[in-house]
């Protein structure tokens, strides 16, 4: 593998199941020879500040990681971080082996973290990343979900995704906190992370939305009581933020 990376400039790109995240610069070339594939792709890091009104209403419709090649490029190129801290603040107002589901799985290093506390039930809208971790481990219970419309009549003591919602545009965003809300237990909780600013960037026709504390405010308020809402660091100083909130009993 080789790679060319100078300057600051971070560039997330995230795809149409979860979080292809690649840390470039300004100007970024790598380059990776498998045995299935030559990937290689250039990069120059634009960010596109735009009105969010005008995000795609379907940013989901092409799942680019049903493509084998582009999950093991993710799995080769992501970050080693997981969501640790993120799982440490739910385990503050969770007891242990209640059930989570997670949303937008990816290859799993938050649910194998979960599991440890809870009874876990993983998701993913791409079936490469599911098979993939059945191949690993053929006891976990997954489920095949579009985490817009989360159609299953199973019911959670928790939900929880590591920046996976973060594709959808806002329409998409609140149609699933709102079925999250339905498939939820009384008092159930929710903890999602996303990018922390404003706008969107854009990558081969891939959207990633960021958010901030008001507007995940304003979305969860009608249905949610937040406990928690807070700027963290994923690669650097306050680039994130979380919320933990518990749903409401609705009239």
């Amino acid at each position: 593998m080789q790679q060319i990376i100078a300057g600051q400039t971070i560039f997330r790109h995230i795809d149409a199941g979860l979080r292809c995240i690649f840390y470039c610069t300004q100007q970024a070339i790598v380059t990776h020879t498998g045995s299935a594939a030559v990937l290689v792709v250039t990069l120059v890091a634009q960010r596109h500040k735009s009105n969010k009104s005008a995000i795609g209403k379907h940013s989901m419709d092409t799942n680019y990681y049903e493509n084998k090649d582009n999950v093991e490029s993710y799995i080769k190129f992501t970050p080693a971080h997981d969501g640790a801290l993120l799982i440490d603040v739910i385990s503050r107002h969770l007891a242990e082996e209640s059930s989570v589901l997670e949303l937008g799985m990816g290859p799993g290093k938050d649910f194998k973290l979960l599991s440890k506390r809870f009874s876990v039930t993983g998701s993913d809208f791409s079936t490469v990343f599911l098979e993939r971790f059945r191949g690993l481990d053929g006891s976990a219970d997954l489920m095949h979900l579009d985490a817009r419309t989360l159609d299953t009549d199973r019911k959670f003591d928790a939900i929880y995704s590591n920046k996976a919602l973060i594709h959808l545009s806002p329409d998409e965003l609140q149609q699933s906190f709102n079925r999250q809300h339905a498939i939820l237990n009384e008092n159930g909780l929710i903890l999602h992370s996303f990018w922390l600013g404003e706008g969107q960037d854009e990558f081969h026709g891939l959207t990633l939305v960021y958010h901030n504390l008001t507007e995940l405010t304003e979305m969860l308020s009608d249905s949610f009581d937040i406990l928690e809402i807070q700027p963290h660091a994923k690669m650097s100083e306050a680039d994130s933020i979380y919320v933990i909130a518990r749903k409401k009993i609705l009239d």
